[in-house]
């Protein structure tokens, strides 16, 4: 099943050791600061950051536009633009002429934008053959939900007593994906971002309307994917997102804030391919992921490796 490799990134944490030397002061330095303290936040600010990550280039319409849609059908969609339109090659009516379009017309254009969208339109029909639907176009068309600061509140997960909870108003919830479920692992599993500042949002990923962009509206993460979590502990993670595409770098970084706010790091199972020939889905514990450039976070995943995740069952997978 299509997990694909991105782009071999070269820069690769080059300064190990002394990332490693920052993060034990960083640690040592904690003494039971509680998540968002301002002792913690400075050791978060402490640690040696890799880059951010943007949208990548196939979203990037979808930041720009004012419905935020999905962007890789948009993709697909302005290449139909540029075909007709060939006298607007900058795409300066391209909205205008996407929201004007007839609904069943707009079915065979999203229908047919299989070129750049191509899996985002396989979702939209729930398989490879069947037709898409009116009505998902009709989702795609309403555009996926960008958080503001106030409507990203109810995302966030806040950690007490190396414990994740999530707030509704003044309620307050041990955090667990179970009613959650996400278009590529399946219900009981939330996505997942972390922002500069080293902040989770975990929801549920709503194909065209709540998207990994949702959390952070588009803006540059440091990491994000896919998590299993049950009575406020974080259980599974994996770097499964589309939009941002976690390097290796990201990765380590989001497991070294996680360390600073969980009770159960070592229990983690953290998705992992091995540099080498070694083709399989690996579950690793955080530190052996963390401390070996070995380990990638994206790779491929076979049918039987994939159908034993979505039922939640992390036993058996290669450790190390």
């Amino acid at each position: 099943m299509g997990y694909a490799n991105p782009d071999e990134v070269d820069e690769l944490l080059d300064a190990q050791d002394d990332n490693e030397e920052d993060l034990d002061e960083a640690l040592a330095a904690h003494a039971g600061a509680a998540p968002d303290s301002p002792e913690w936040k400075q050791i978060i600010a402490d640690l040696r950051s890799p880059a951010s990550l943007p949208l990548g280039a196939r979203y990037a319409r979808e930041a720009q536009d004012p419905k935020h849609r999905m962007g890789d059908l948009l993709e697909g969609c302005f290449k139909v633009y540029e075909q007709k339109h060939p006298g607007d090659p900058d795409g300066h009516g391209f909205y205008h002429w996407l929201d004007a379009m007839p609904d069943m017309e707009r079915v065979m254009l999203v229908s047919n934008a299989e070129s750049a969208g191509k899996n985002s339109a396989v979702m939209m029909r729930g398989s490879s053959k069947g037709n898409i639907q009116p009505s998902m176009v009709k989702a795609f068309m309403r555009g996926v939900a960008y958080l503001d600061k106030s409507g990203r509140k109810s995302y966030r997960v806040f950690f007490k007593a190396g414990t994740a909870y999530t707030r509704n108003g003044e309620a307050e919830t041990e955090l667990s994906t179970q009613q959650m479920s996400t278009v590529f692992s399946g219900k009981g599993f939330g996505i997942w971002v972390m922002s500069k500042k080293g902040k989770l949002y975990v929801g549920n990923h709503v194909k065209g309307m709540v998207h990994h962009s949702s959390f952070l509206a588009g803006a540059e993460v440091m990491c994000g994917g896919e998590m299993w979590a049950r009575n406020g502990k974080i259980q599974f993670l994996s770097a499964k997102s589309g939009h941002y595409r976690p390097r290796k770098e990201n990765m380590n970084w989001a497991l070294s804030v996680l360390e600073t706010c969980v009770d159960n790091y070592d229990d983690i199972k953290v998705m992992a391919w091995s540099d080498g020939r070694d083709t399989r889905v690996h579950l690793l514990d955080p530190r052996t992921f963390l401390w070996s450039n070995r380990w990638e976070p994206w790779g491929n995943i076979d049918n039987d490796e994939m159908a034993r995740i979505q039922a939640g069952n992390f036993t058996g997978f290669p450790s190390g």
